[in-house]
């Protein structure tokens, strides 16, 4: 996921969640409103481009890629760099995605990972040669300028130039925003756009961040990375943040909600664990964990206040009290094979 903060890190929020594998560095030219990043794991490797609010998303490299690391940006030329730690390789790309260039090949040092331009210099980092080297941009003869250090990762140089002052209007008392205030542009307008964080709105100026009603929510889970969201039905709801997301999830199936308490239970099977956590984001809290196997269903009795799962690997139905989890018992257990998702009817027992 990628997320954006406000100065303080008080409030965060997530601008792309989907249709990414594990994006690994990021770089940032405000000037322009855009964002680019690298990213390899699950899915085919690729640099890619969006607005800062994570919009129109384009992929710059996918080609002759294979574990792109470090990237930087080169805001007078408009031009992104890029390492490749397999490849060995030093590569260029213009913003708009031409004019790609391989600015150096099997750089005598191995496992390239962070990345900053200068000027006339390129600097760049050795995991494994533990050394900080300096690259002239045209000629390509290198130095090293830092050497035995231990296991040297990112990489940036300080220097005013590198983030030129841009008149915008969210430079000025945050764009009004209360919450975040983004840097975007519209036909080369500047353009302050403001966001809320998970479980607020904007109202309908777009400047203010009122709680979200909890009205009608979809809750899902998802798996890379694992997390639970929700998404609005309201006919005029939002599809973002519509709820604080639960997060640091490794594999979540299960999930049900307890109206009354506004609790989500939820099962992690990675973790052998039910837990819950309130839809406000508050009072998270592991709800059971011991006697855990693979829960892959579970369901609210809302009536008699008792949570039911399946657990597939000890083969059993399970109930237990919502407001005592140590009091539980086994109710199924013979001929059962493989159990999985569970739904209850409180009303007809």
């Amino acid at each position: 996921m990628l997320f954006v903060c406000n100065k303080t890190l008080e409030v965060c929020i997530s601008l792309i969640d989907v249709s990414l594998s594990k994006p690994k560095h990021i770089a940032l030219d405000p000037t322009k409103g855009l964002m680019f990043f690298t990213e390899w794991g699950y899915a085919a490797p690729a640099l890619e481009k969006s607005r800062l609010d994570g919009s129109e998303r384009v992929k710059l490299v996918v080609e002759k890629i294979v574990y792109p690391n470090g990237i930087t940006v080169d805001i007078p030329t408009e031009t992104v760099y890029w390492v490749d730690m397999y490849l060995g390789t030093i590569e260029k790309v213009n913003y708009d995605g031409t004019g790609r260039k391989t600015v150096i090949r099997n750089v005598q040092v191995k496992n390239l990972y962070g990345i900053s331009v200068f000027e006339d210099y390129i600097y760049v980092t050795s995991v494994d040669g533990n050394n900080i080297l300096a690259i002239q941009k045209y000629n390509h003869n290198s130095k090293p300028i830092k050497s035995n250090m231990t296991h040297p990762f990112s990489i940036h140089v300080y220097h005013r130039q590198r983030q030129p002052n841009v008149t915008h209007p969210c430079s000025i008392e945050n764009g009004h925003c209360e919450h975040i205030c983004i840097p975007l542009y519209k036909l080369g307008t500047p353009v302050a756009k403001c966001r809320c964080k998970a479980g607020f709105k904007l109202l309908a100026r777009g400047k203010k961040c009122v709680a979200a009603k909890q009205g009608q929510i979809l809750l899902y889970c998802r798996g890379h990375p694992g997390a639970i969201k929700g998404i609005s039905l309201e006919p005029s709801g939002k599809q973002e943040d519509i709820m604080v997301p639960i997060l640091g999830l490794n594999r979540p199936i299960a999930i049900d909600y307890d109206a009354r308490t506004q609790f989500i239970y939820y099962s992690d099977v990675q973790r052998y664990v039910i837990e819950r956590q309130k839809i406000d984001g508050t009072q998270r809290e592991v709800f059971l964990e011991k006697g855990l196997n693979n829960c892959e269903g579970l369901a609210i009795d809302w009536m008699g206040r008792n949570l039911y799962w399946t657990d597939e690997g000890l083969l059993a139905i399970y109930v237990a009290k919502l407001d005592d989890s140590s009091v539980k018992k086994r109710l199924i257990y013979d001929n059962m094979a493989h159990p999985k998702a569970i739904v209850v009817d409180p009303k007809r027992g």
